[in-house]
């Protein structure tokens, strides 16, 4: 399995995912509740299919925070991805 990290400190999708290629699944963190859904459509229409999982956590790069910021692992080679949004939204019920 490989990784490719990406980022960006304003929060633009498009430059997070600027090196990342083919993945298999993609992992991404945002800064704040209000730029998870708008960045989880513009990852589906770069990489249409393919599994991602995103949430809301502090964005460090390097020794700096930024709140605008969002930060993506993708996953290549190697790899089989199984998603169930029904499960997902079992535990957001239960713990949401």
């Amino acid at each position: 399995m490989k990784f490719t990290f990406g980022s960006s400190k304003k929060g633009n999708v498009g430059e997070a995912l600027r090196n990342i290629t083919e993945p298999a699944a993609l992992l991404f963190s945002v800064a704040s509740e209000e730029m998870l859904e708008r960045a989880a459509i513009e990852i589906e229409k770069v990489f249409p299919g393919v599994p991602s999982v995103g949430g809301v956590g502090q964005a460090y790069m390097g020794k700096q925070f930024f709140d605008t910021g969002i930060t993506v692992i993708a996953m290549k080679e190697n790899i089989r991805v199984a998603a169930d949004v029904r499960a997902v939204r079992r535990l957001w019920r239960h713990y949401g």
